[in-house]
């Protein structure tokens, strides 16, 4: 079954973007995949070739250039994301013939998520029932067909008649499930094997890192910890993805492709190894 995959990105997320898209690339079997669209909310054009770099991506523009420290957690330009999230996705369903997997920028893929992809469900997302919110929208598979698209429609109508100062996509997206009830096949996929949030959390059901919280005001750090519970902690999906062997991967793009921009990337990548 050939699938779509889509992420929204601006520049304050563009280190997570590099995290997400290396090891998407890497994980998953790419044959099963049409294209990876990256949603453009505030990317330079510098970010914007790197990712056409990867194979199958596909960049669809919009008119929002976001900032996530535009009022931080809930504020103005995470509001404009999340709102860039649901239209986007509305649109590639019209546009395309494929299911499409909606997974956030700041994660990190360990194991191809598609053997979770479930075809009797219009939509699927992460679950966690013991939360006052029990669906968390880090990870949504939305089949290609009239109820997902229905869905989508009443999740974007129920967010807009939100207050936009707090959360709206996770209590909208409930309050749709009750409304349309029946109507629409909603599937849970255990919170954990598609949205890890710590390292205690993390086992062979993992497919899916998701840096929330501390642990991702704590990612620039987080090689220099030792997991004590598990044999091995995310530090080496960090070096992996984005540290020293990454930085040379990227100056030698950057020779090829941005030879002007070389200097500026370089002094990037020194930054972040002296604060690390």
């Amino acid at each position: 079954m050939l699938y779509n995959i889509m992420v929204v990105l601006n520049s304050s997320y563009f280190t997570f973007g590099v995290l997400f898209t290396r090891s998407l690339v890497a994980t998953i079997n790419l044959n099963g995949v049409k294209n990876i669209f990256v949603v453009d909310v505030g990317l330079t054009s510098r970010q914007l070739r790197f990712f056409r770099g990867f194979p199958k991506v596909e960049i669809i523009q919009t008119d929002v250039r976001s900032k996530f420290n535009n009022g931080g957690t809930h504020g103005q330009g995470w509001q404009d994301s999340v709102a860039e999230k649901t239209k986007n996705m509305r649109k590639i369903l019209d546009n395309t013939l494929e299911p499409l997997v909606v997974i956030d920028a700041d994660c990190i893929v360990v194991k191809d998520f598609s053997k979770l992809l479930d075809q009797s469900y219009d939509i699927q997302t992460a679950h966690r029932p013991e939360h006052k919110v029990p669906y968390l929208l880090s990870f949504v598979v939305a089949q290609n067909n009239y109820r997902s698209k229905k869905f989508i429609d009443h999740w974007i109508a129920v967010m807009d008649s939100m207050p936009k100062d707090k959360g709206r996509e996770g209590p909208a997206f409930c309050e749709a499930v009750l409304d349309l009830g029946e109507e629409v096949k909603i599937g849970g996929i255990v919170r954990q094997k598609v949205s890890t949030f710590t390292e205690n959390e993390f086992s062979d059901s993992t497919y899916i890192i998701h840096l929330k919280g501390n642990s991702k005001r704590r990612c620039k750090n987080i090689r220099d910890r030792e997991l004590a519970a598990l044999g091995a902690d995310f530090s080496p999906l960090i070096e992996k993805y984005i540290g020293w062997k990454f930085s040379i991967w990227w100056d030698q793009l950057v020779e090829t492709q941005l030879n002007k921009g070389k200097r500026l990337v370089k002094k990037y990548f020194r930054h972040r190894q002296v604060k690390n």
